[in-house]
């Protein structure tokens, strides 16, 4: 329960509204984090996930019931961003209405390493997202991945619902970057997103 909100995140650091660094564990199964604001290019808007190096422990986070990430907004990962060795489980809870400014994700920025985690690029290469329930909706971002941004080869889209979200460049729900990056998309429902470049 509660809510984590109107918070102003500054300055060009590592942060975000909450923060899980490596070997961090951070289960959300209610309450809200919503309305944040960062203008840092370093941070995420509602929740950051980061692990710099390969031998670092994985920060993990799990999210269900009727948790709620709502209204925030950073340059990448408006809602959630993760860098490095992350691990995020969705099986409920809604991420919806935040906005990536400039950079990707308006709702989820898995960023992994390399361009999408822009000067942040850390050399840790495993990079988990596993949604089984629950609702990303209603992001936007004015570069690609309205709903989510994947630059990873391990995100499963098992179930939940990625609906109306919009991006200024491409991947109005989903966009997926250069292989070796993928997404596995089982059960999960896409559906009334838009991006302005096709």
């Amino acid at each position: 329960g509660g809510v984590i909100k109107n918070f102003t995140l500054k300055g060009d650091v590592l942060t975000g509204t909450v923060v899980v660094a490596s070997g961090g564990d951070f289960r959300m199964s209610g309450g809200s984090i919503e309305e944040n604001t960062s203008t840092s290019r370093r941070s995420g808007g509602g929740v950051l996930l980061y692990a710099w190096n390969n031998n670092d422990a994985d920060a993990t986070m799990t999210m269900s019931e009727n948790a709620v990430i709502q209204g925030n907004t950073s340059h990448d990962g408006g809602g959630i961003y993760l860098i490095g060795n992350t691990d995020f489980e969705m099986t409920g809870g809604t991420i919806t209405n935040n906005k990536a400014n400039s950079g990707h994700g308006g709702g989820v920025c898995v960023a992994g390493t390399g361009a999408a985690a822009e000067v942040m690029a850390a050399p840790a290469n495993d990079t988990k997202f596993t949604m089984t329930g629950g609702e990303i909706s209603g992001n936007h971002t004015n570069n690609c991945g309205g709903g989510i941004y994947i630059n990873s080869d391990d995100v499963k889209l098992k179930g939940g619902k990625i609906e109306n979200n919009t991006a200024g460049q491409q991947g109005g729900g989903i966009y997926v970057s250069e292989p070796p990056q993928k997404a596995m998309i089982y059960n999960a429902v896409i559906t009334g997103n838009e991006a302005s470049v096709m």
